[in-house]
């Protein structure tokens, strides 16, 4: 993945000619032996090559220009007259990947091995068009009918929450957020503990927190209003209904126990004075498997 400070947007400069930082460890290759021949030899409607890793592939500079804004740059730029133009730290099976998803005689469908590199390069190289079709197959992948696509684990969706996040995917961006707010937060797979969670801008971090407390803002409110024993627990039933109605709605198969226990510790800590509360957390028997 390219480093963001080195992308057209951040940097205001040509991409990938001399100023891209290359694809990072956390992103794999595109798919190798990739049919690259329609780029292998000049034809009538070619007129520029791009040089990647040493080899050519022949392109139409009006084709890219109506694609990228950042190609018209270079092409109205340092690079207007010339034949060649190479493409610095890119893989060249990167690339083709890259342009036949985009090339309007092939269109190829955006995969999921090849998710993050075509982000990457869509958003340097400002075709948005593509970005779009990215984050269109994330959205599709979530309403298939199969758990692991569905209802990825928090590694996997924190890693679309990532993606998301930082090339400005609003949609994908939006539904995440909410399928973060039911996941567990803390412990050994916490979706906070991630190394991707804390790369998010802090921006997303509040909403995830804020969707988080949301959930008890308004159950909460009547809990403590609470004048009697009887109102209390119908009060705290709700809440525990709310939760898995969430679950239901969202067709989660994850266990919402980590989150309970913590909403549990954090209301005992700060309302430990309500000696009826906290008789009833600790007491009964449907908090047994937080203990």
């Amino acid at each position: 993945m390219s480093n963001p400070e080195s992308s057209t947007a951040a940097a205001g400069a040509q991409p990938s000619v001399a100023t891209a930082a290359g694809v990072s460890k956390e992103e794999e290759p595109a798919t190798p032996g990739l049919d690259d021949s329609m780029f292998s030899t000049p034809s009538a409607l070619t007129d520029v090559a791009l040089v990647v890793e040493g080899k050519k592939l022949h392109v139409s500079k009006a084709l890219l220009c109506l694609a990228s804004p950042a190609f018209l740059k270079m092409f109205e730029g340092d690079f207007k007259d010339k034949t060649e133009v190479p493409i610095a730290d890119k893989k060249y099976a990167d690339f083709v990947e890259f342009l036949l998803c985009f090339h309007p005689s092939t269109c190829k469908p955006v995969q999921r091995e090849t998710l993050d590199v075509l982000l990457a390069l869509a958003d340097e190289y400002e075709v948005e068009s593509l970005k779009q079709r990215c984050e269109q197959f994330v959205l599709n992948m979530f309403q298939l009918k199969n758990d692991k696509k569905s209802d990825p684990s928090n590694t996997e969706l924190v890693h679309f929450l990532y993606l998301s996040d930082k090339y400005k995917l609003s949609k994908l961006l939006d539904t995440c957020v909410v399928k973060a707010t039911y996941r567990t937060y803390e412990g050994e797979h916490g979706i906070r503990t991630l190394r991707e969670f804390n790369l998010l801008s802090e921006k997303s971090k509040f909403r995830i927190l804020s969707e988080r407390m949301s959930l008890l803002e308004v159950p909460l409110t009547g809990l403590l209003c609470a004048s009697n024993e009887q109102t209390l627990k119908q009060r705290l039933d709700i809440i525990l209904r709310t939760g898995c109605s969430c679950r239901r709605r969202l067709h989660s198969p994850y266990d919402l126990s980590g989150v309970r226990k913590q909403l549990r510790d954090d209301l005992l800590a700060h309302l430990d004075n309500f000696c009826l509360l906290s008789t009833y957390f600790r007491k009964d028997p449907r908090y047994a498997d937080v203990q």
